[in-house]
């Protein structure tokens, strides 16, 4: 197997997304180039790419003529945004129940046995990677190319969500009781059975982000 090559454009975009999401760099912190070149002993050039590239994401923001920083969560914008992924979601899983295969029910299963063990080992990293994984396997298979552009593109737009996960207790336990619970009703190819487990996976999931939220005086 040839093993993959992997640019420093695309190492330093790696370390500092999984520093963002995972809160070790937190919003609204200044991203300073010089400082970011001596810890990865690199050049300007491939950190500049790399805050380009999470610009894109809305996950840094450039300002001219100042500098990068850390996206300050904007809360109203949060808000809306979780507001119409559960819509969204919640049709998406609805719509893809009859057409996923058995070969990607076994995929599932093994997601999540995998997002068990990452829960087991505090592997916060891994296991968000593999809840996105579970998700995006199940909405591609939606049978609505806009549908699921929509959802993949707001699902990055909320990627900043993952920083305050890390501070809801006990979320990995009840998530992988609800993929289970979801995964059950594709199983039985019960379209309004997942409906109604995604919908409330969704609602339970961003109202403990609001709680935190709100505690915090985020």
């Amino acid at each position: 197997m040839t093993k993959k090559y992997v640019t420093k454009n695309d190492f330093v975009y790696k370390e500092l997304k999984e520093d963002i999401l995972n809160g070790r760099l937190h919003p609204g912190e200044r991203l300073i180039v010089s400082d970011i070149a001596s810890r990865f002993g690199l050049s300007p050039m491939p950190i500049r790419e790399a805050l380009v590239r999470l610009q894109q994401e809305d996950l840094v923001e450039i300002i001219p003529h100042i500098g990068a920083r850390v996206v300050p969560l904007d809360v109203k914008k949060f808000l809306e945004i979780v507001t119409i992924r559960v819509e969204l979601e919640t049709l998406a899983a609805k719509l893809a129940t009859t057409y996923i295969t058995e070969e990607q029910i076994a995929c599932l299963r093994d997601i999540v046995r995998k997002m068990e063990e990452k829960a087991a080992d505090n592997d916060a990293i891994g296991y968000e990677e593999l809840n996105r994984k579970f998700h995006d396997l199940v909405y591609s298979e939606c049978q609505n190319q806009q549908l699921y552009e929509l959802v993949s593109s707001l699902w990055d737009k909320s990627q900043i969500s993952r920083t305050v996960f890390s501070r809801v207790s006990n979320h990995t336990s009840v998530s992988i009781m609800e993929h289970k619970k979801w995964l059950e009703g594709i199983i039985s190819r019960d379209p309004e059975r997942v409906a109604s487990v995604v919908h409330a996976h969704k609602e339970r999931a961003f109202k403990r982000l609001c709680e935190v939220l709100e505690k915090e005086n985020i």
